[in-house]
């Protein structure tokens, strides 16, 4: 067989596979900010209040009551919202209370629960054990002046 031959066989080879192939078709996928969710209010959420999905699919304040026991973790309100109106409930790494200073600097890394609408506790002092996130660091002072703050991942 010549040279020609060979190329001319190659050639025909390359556009018989690129025949077969079919393109990918562009979608248009919408897409919303990951780090926010936005759900029906159970009850009045004030702003940087923890927000919690309970089992009726409504969101609440983060409480360490029989109330909510069930309840998941999603962010902090952005904004606060009345009862049956939406809440914007933003996932992140937030400052929050760490009351009677349960939380020290060995448990980073490790779950935190609620202890209130914006604190957060160790398991063991917790009643209810609704996961907030993890914590991510001591922080400097909390809402009250004192140095018993902690950062936790919220939502993720």
């Amino acid at each position: 067989m010549k040279p020609t031959y060979l190329l001319l066989a190659f050639f025909a080879m390359v556009a018989a596979l690129a025949a077969l192939a079919v393109p990918a078709r562009e979608r248009n996928t919408q897409r919303s900010n990951p780090a926010q969710t936005v759900l029906e209010a159970g009850e009045d959420i004030a702003a940087g209040n923890i927000v919690v999905v309970w089992t009726n699919g409504l969101a609440y304040a983060a409480a360490d009551t029989n109330a909510l026991a069930g309840a998941r973790a999603v962010g902090v309100a952005q904004g606060g919202a009345e009862a049956g109106r939406p809440v914007l409930a933003q996932r992140g790494k937030f400052r929050l209370d760490n009351p009677g200073a349960l939380l020290t600097a060995a448990d980073v890394g490790t779950d935190v629960y609620v202890a209130g609408p914006a604190s957060v506790t160790t398991q063991a002092a917790a009643s209810q054990d609704i996961r907030a996130g993890v914590l991510s660091g001591m922080a400097t002072s909390n809402t009250d002046g004192t140095n018993n703050a902690v950062w936790v991942n919220i939502g993720w």
